[in-house]
């Protein structure tokens, strides 16, 4: 029981937190990276 109020006390505390900000980047026309391309899990090529 103790061990119950103590994780629920745990998320509570964790919900207050500000959120963690993102960063990231624009990745949208970039030149590079275009012929990338994966296998799938039936062995066909995937493009990126």
């Amino acid at each position: 029981m103790r061990v119950l109020l103590l994780l629920l006390l745990a998320l509570l505390l964790g919900a207050c937190s500000p959120p963690a900000k993102f960063n990231g980047t624009e990745l949208t026309g970039i030149d590079w990276g275009k012929d990338f391309a994966l296998t799938d899990h039936h062995g066909k090529q995937r493009p990126g």
